[in-house]
């Protein structure tokens, strides 16, 4: 091994993986670290959009489980209602073996993975341009870090990094074994729930022989979050033999303009608090500022940039204003629940708008134009239900 990495990546999960694949295809030296073993348990509902897919490698395949063409949804347990699409919305993976395949991948273009290896300290010498890393596997020094190891990124905090949030959530998933009805009845189509309590919304996601069920909330409404579960599987009549996993996990999301790099440091993915704030969803965005991350880290590394500012702007101009409008919406959906299931319901245009999002076609600016006439009132019409919200989650009792 080296004395001296070109670049070490903390973090095995898709922003890791990416990111290590990338400084090893461009023929730099990269150690993957992470603190579990692999391949491990890992909380997420594991469906994986059109927009996902397109930044995954070609190969992803092998690991996806089923494929789905229907969404379906209710509204406290009930108003049930379904929509499909001619092509797949949904391919549905489980996250040991999606994350352990993407490692894999970054092994194959020759990246080095340590697992079981746990960050004891991170600090950066700008006498030696590099960062000391101290390890349960000994200490190494690097050119540059990614910090890609989740919500609770030890990289961040040792650095002083994404301080602040801007409304963190917290979901509860499990890994469910049911019997054949069950598992029959759930196999074909992705449903989800909403309405319960505000913010609050459940999620079942097949997979070729259980599912995984969880439902998530704002984190100030955390100890609901059990309750629900239950009821949830209750009122969806999940008949459960084994309960593989039971874990709560948090959903980071950033507040815009936190800080993401250091002189020699980046963050990516949850670590970034690189979440959707309307559906919770990372794994695309985890890719994706994996490999922005890398790809910038690189440049530094040829002197093409003076620093690692690049990075800080691209996440500022090309996710933000899709955080900005999912948050908005989600407020919207908080103040407004029956009207906005029964706007999904009868809406093609708001459908369509789905089907665009979920497939890379469009942004969540198209929601907008699903909104008519209202388009024109948004930002008012926004800000109003932001404080609404906050109200209803501060005076929520279930």
């Amino acid at each position: 091994m080296p004395k001296i990495w070109d670049a070490i990546v903390v973090g095995g999960g898709p922003a890791g993986s990416s990111a290590a694949r990338v400084f090893a295809e461009k023929g730099l030296s990269v150690l993957l670290i992470d603190r579990e073993k692999f391949p491990r348990i890992k909380p997420c509902a594991g469906g994986l959009t059109n927009k996902d897919l397109q930044a995954l490698p070609e190969c992803i395949s092998r690991v996806i489980e089923r494929q789905v063409k229907k969404l379906t949804f209710t509204r406290k347990f009930k108003d049930f209602f379904a929509k499909e699409s001619d092509d797949v919305l949904i391919s549905c993976v489980s996250r040991n073996m999606f994350d352990h395949f993407l490692v894999r991948e970054a092994e194959k273009a020759g990246a080095v993975f340590n697992d079981n290896t746990k960050l004891i300290g991170l600090s950066e010498n700008p006498e030696k341009n590099l960062v000391e890393m101290i390890t349960s596997a000994g200490k190494y020094n690097a050119r540059v870090c990614i910090g890609a190891d989740g919500p609770a990124s030890q990289v961040s905090h040792a650095l002083g990094l994404n301080k602040g949030h801007g409304g963190n959530g917290l979901a509860l998933e499990a890994e469910l074994y049911v019997d054949d009805n069950t598992l029959d009845k759930y196999c074909n189509a992705v449903h989800m729930d909403a309405g319960t309590f505000p913010g609050g919304y459940g999620w079942i996601f097949p997979k070729s022989k259980h599912l995984s069920v969880g439902v998530g909330g704002p984190a100030k409404l955390a100890k609901y979050l059990e309750q629900y579960f239950h009821e949830f599987v209750e009122q969806m009549d999940i008949n459960v033999k084994v309960v593989r996993s039971y874990r709560f996990h948090s959903l980071p999301v950033r507040a815009a303009g936190s800080q993401l790099v250091s002189p020699r440091t980046l963050l990516a993915g949850d670590a970034a608090g690189l979440t959707d704030p309307l559906s919770g969803e990372g794994i695309y965005y985890a890719v994706k500022s994996g490999k922005l991350a890398a790809e910038t880290a690189i440049k530094f590394l040829d002197n093409k940039i003076p620093d690692l500012s690049e990075y800080q702007s691209a996440i500022e101009s090309r996710f933000q204003p899709d955080f900005k409008t999912a948050a908005d919406l989600r407020a919207m959906f908080n103040t407004f629940p029956r009207l906005c299931h029964t706007f999904a319901q009868k809406n093609q245009r708001a459908w369509e708008a789905v089907v665009k999002l979920m497939d890379g076609r469009k942004p969540y600016a198209e929601f907008k134009k699903a909104l008519g006439a209202a388009k024109f009132t948004w930002p008012v019409i926004a800000e109003v239900c932001k404080l609404s919200e906050t109200w209803k989650v501060k005076r929520f009792k279930m």
